[in-house]
């Protein structure tokens, strides 16, 4: 069976296939995940991955805003912060359709202000800020992401609201 995970639009959401192993691998790996990022201070893993620097589709560990646990996550975009003199502004970042980020004005500083995770196993995405984000210890990786991209046959999205996509749905067999 199947299980409903996160849903933008009817040509757009995220399942989890319910198989009783499965369901407990995923349970207990987002147990041990939170046990060892949930209980270490967040000092010591900054220092520890201090030389850390996320990269655009990483998977990571990030903190989930709305109960402040750790998911595993893959970055997706990021939102840059640069100072000019006595102005702050926003650079749009590298996307899939669009892989080269918007220049920086020369003699500038730049830093990330916010990085853009998608959850795999849920398929819900959230703008975080760095401090929230984490490398993922390789022995995490070894269940295969969770959330499945479905569209239902036939349905098209009948227009956008800002920052979610409407992709056209492709032919299905049945």
């Amino acid at each position: 069976g199947f299980m409903m995970s996160y849903i933008v639009s009817p040509s757009l959401f995220w399942i989890h296939m319910v198989t009783a192993g499965c369901s407990q691998a995923v349970d207990t790996l987002m147990t041990d995940l939170n046990n060892i990022y949930g209980s270490t201070k967040k000092i010591k893993f900054r220092k520890l991955f201090e030389n850390w620097e996320p990269r655009l589709y990483d998977v990571c560990c990030a903190q989930f805003y709305e109960d402040n646990r750790f998911y595993r996550a893959r970055i997706i975009n990021f939102r840059y912060e640069y100072d000019d003199s006595e102005t702050q502004a926003l650079m749009r970042s590298p996307t899939p359709l669009s892989p080269t980020p918007s220049p920086v004005p020369q003699n500038t500083h730049t830093r990330v202000h916010k990085i853009k995770v998608f959850y795999i196993d849920f398929g819900n995405t959230e703008w975080v800020s760095p401090r929230k984000v984490f490398p993922l210890p390789l022995k995490f990786l070894d269940i295969p992401p969770q959330a499945v991209c479905c569209r239902l046959a036939g349905v098209e999205p009948v227009g956008t609201s800002e920052g979610t996509s409407s992709p056209t749905p492709q032919k299905t067999t049945e």
